[in-house]
């Protein structure tokens, strides 16, 4: 099953505190991880992802704020709004990854690690296709220059997680020994 795919890192022992309420205690025994890269390095991709993941938010926010005839296109703006179960994802990805300390479970690593890049292609994928949207939009209706920050923002959105996407190595990491 999937909800226990990491039970067998951890031991549980039941204690007895000072009330007499057993208390489960639990000790991690699994692999622990560290990032391969250097500190100086990894400090540097830590930030630039956690610009690009800045900008996804922004870009995935910018056209449902905007009032703009080319939100009531719903071939452009349904990707957009699915774009945001994305974006939050590769968000907490990218803040798993900031918050780490000195090492991390197999737990942490399978989502810093194992979950950024399917989310940033899925965001490749829905920025794409609002692009593609949009594209029709233009050509098929006549649009105004209220149109153009919802253009904008789709293409950082697009340009953004390709980005995340081509870095999505900055985060590999290695078993240490050390916990």
């Amino acid at each position: 099953m999937r909800f226990k795919k990491f039970v067998t890192d951890y031991t549980f022992k039941q204690v007895i505190v000072e009330n007499g309420r057993k208390k489960t205690i639990t000790d991690y025994i699994g692999p622990a991880f560290v990032f391969s890269a250097e500190p100086e390095k990894l400090h540097r991709s830590k930030m630039i992802c956690a610009v690009l993941a800045a900008c996804c938010v922004a870009a995935v926010l910018v056209p449902l704020l905007v009032i703009s005839p080319i939100i009531h296109c719903w071939y452009a703006m349904v990707p957009l709004i699915l774009a945001l179960i994305a974006v939050l994802n590769l968000s907490m990805c990218v803040g798993r990854a900031l918050t780490v300390k000195s090492w991390v479970t197999r737990k942490q690593k399978d989502r810093i690690t194992e979950r950024l890049a399917p989310w940033s292609l899925v965001l490749i994928i829905l920025s794409a296709l609002s692009a593609i949207g949009q594209v029709v939009y233009y050509s098929i209706s006549d649009h105004s220059p209220k149109d153009i920050p919802v253009t904008i923002a789709t293409a950082v959105l697009l340009a953004a997680s390709v980005s995340l996407f081509c870095v999505r190595d900055f985060f590999a990491m290695k078993e240490t020994e050390a916990k």
